[in-house]
């Protein structure tokens, strides 16, 4: 019961409270010791107290923080400093009633998904482009990700999700997996009979 009135007690982690994360970090390792809380069940704690910015923060990062309490300290302590010293179209874009734009309005009204189906360069290229427009950093980049893809496309992201750990990787394993090599005539043995030889090569006898 003590445990659980504690942890109850630590204020969740808002937009505006980033400006004393280290504060917050001190109550939080306080509380923590106190309680002596199992090390490896620190990290996964604290992000209880996040906010949805937080927590896509956390989830694009929490491979390399590997449940490591120092690494997780030192990376949100950055990352408040980053979004204080450059702060993003995502985080301070009002709408009419002030509130802050999330990610997924974001994305629902500025991008164009993709389903697996289409031109996929074409699409990076597109989507690279509102990213600089929006203004968005490469790790905010990576956080809207899972948000751009739907259907197969977002089916083959869960997949690989472990190795997307920036979104130049992801921009390459994306195009392997989604841009088409076409076919040369080389490729296909002689003798083939099949609908894909049809394809490649059509005398221009037959055209006419």
């Amino acid at each position: 019961m003590q445990e659980k009135i504690a942890l109850q007690s630590i204020h969740k982690l808002t937009t505006e409270e980033m400006i004393q994360i280290d504060q917050w970090l001190s109550v939080l390792y306080k509380t923590f010791e106190d309680l002596e809380y199992p090390p490896l069940h620190r990290v996964l704690q604290a992000t209880t107290y996040f906010n949805d910015e937080l927590q896509m923060w956390y989830e694009t990062t929490k491979h390399e923080i590997n449940n490591d309490w120092s690494s997780f300290c030192e990376r949100l302590k950055q990352y408040a400093f980053d979004r204080q010293m450059n702060p993003s179209t995502v985080n301070h874009s009002l709408s009419s009633n002030n509130d802050i734009l999330s990610f997924e309005y974001l994305i629902d009204t500025k991008f164009i998904k993709y389903s697996g189906v289409g031109d996929a360069k074409d699409w990076l290229l597109q989507t690279m482009n509102q990213f600089r427009q929006c203004g968005l950093r490469r790790f905010e980049q990576l956080q809207a990700i899972p948000f751009l893809l739907v259907d197969t496309a977002y089916l083959w992201y869960v997949e690989n999700i472990d190795l997307v750990v920036s979104f130049e990787l992801f921009s390459k394993l994306f195009l392997q997996k989604f841009t088409c090599t076409p076919l040369k005539s080389q490729d296909i043995p002689r003798g083939d009979t099949d609908k894909t030889l049809s394809v490649v090569m059509v005398p221009d006898y037959f055209l006419k």
